[in-house]
Parts: structure tokens; sequence; C-alpha cells
């Protein structure tokens, strides 16, 4: 999907080396344990389906918020390193786009989703871009 354009490398890469910088597995486990446990201890408790139906999802949009907050700062910071390296800062915006032609936007409620839609990081990180290229 990518081939030979080292701009869209260098985002991903960079995207992907930011999440080891920031040390987001070891924030994702201290954040998931406690709320798996709480979740279990509840549902437990509740014999009340539509109510531990509901604590899930606001178990998982809870996840979700944070998760999303992660992907995002590294979308920023693998941009800003491969502007740093000497590459497009479009890199990651052209990523994006090429993900979104492939798979278009689904039906999940954005605030249950893992990760920032496609569409929501093209904007963001074109707009990241033109800044770059303005300076």
């Amino acid at each position: 999907m990518i081939g030979d354009n080292q701009a869209e490398w260098a985002a991903l890469i960079g995207h992907e080396v930011a999440h080891l910088k920031l040390e987001h597995s070891k924030a994702g486990l201290k954040r998931k344990v406690p709320l798996e446990l709480a979740r279990g201890l509840i549902n437990e408790k509740v014999e009340n389906r539509t109510l531990s139906t509901l604590l899930g999802l606001t178990t998982q949009a809870i996840n979700s918020h944070y998760s999303q907050k992660q992907e995002n700062d590294s979308d920023y910071l693998g941009a800003i390193w491969a502007v740093e390296a000497g590459y497009s800062a479009w890199g990651a915006a052209g990523l994006h786009s090429k993900l979104l032609a492939i798979k278009p936007g689904n039906n999940y409620p954005e605030f249950l989703r893992s990760h920032p839609s496609s569409e929501k990081r093209v904007e963001r990180l074109g707009t990241l871009a033109e800044r770059l290229d303005a300076q």
C-alpha cells in the first residue's frame, strides 16, 4: 500500500516509535486492568443484563478515550520526527488517505473505537502538515 513513499514510511515508523517512547502499552495496562477488575466485580453483583451491558460500554468508552488520545499523540510526534528527519510533512496525511480509500469509515460509534477515524486523522494531520510547511 505504501510502496516506496518514504514520507509515508517515515510517518508510520515515527508513529510506532512514538508509542514506545511515550510508553503507551504500559499506560494501557495501568488503565485497562483496574477497569476490567471493576467491570468483573460489578458483573458478579449485578444480575440485570441491560445494566451489565451499559457498564461494559462505559468501561469500553473510557478505555477508548485514552486509546484515541494515545493514537493522536503518536500521530503528532511521528509526523514531527519525520519532518525533522527531512521527510515531507504530508506523509502521515497521505498514509491515512490511503487507509481511508481501502477501508471507508464504519458504523461503529466513534466514542467506542480504539483509534480515531481515518477521516479525522487525515483532517488533523493535513492541518499539521500545513503548519509545518509554513515554518
